[in-house]
């Protein structure tokens, strides 16, 4: 479900935000990372994949994302 939405996220022809405004985990995070530039509240700036921590791999797509990053 997640991997046409990023994929049109990284297929837009324009500079793309994302308005974090609190935490993002696994989906969010990687919404967030799809997009060319994030802003975030200076108070709750938390970008997060719980996967990583508990030594999960990662999906092949959620790593395409993280090395274009």
């Amino acid at each position: 479900m997640l991997r046409p939405l990023a994929a049109d996220l990284l297929a837009v022809p324009m500079p793309t935000v994302a308005a974090v405004t609190g935490h993002a985990s696994t989906g969010g995070c990687l919404l967030a990372l799809c997009n060319d530039y994030r802003i975030m509240r200076g108070d709750r700036e938390v970008l997060y994949m719980s996967e990583i921590d508990i030594g999960l791999p990662l999906p092949p797509n959620f790593m395409a994302v993280l090395e274009e990053v």
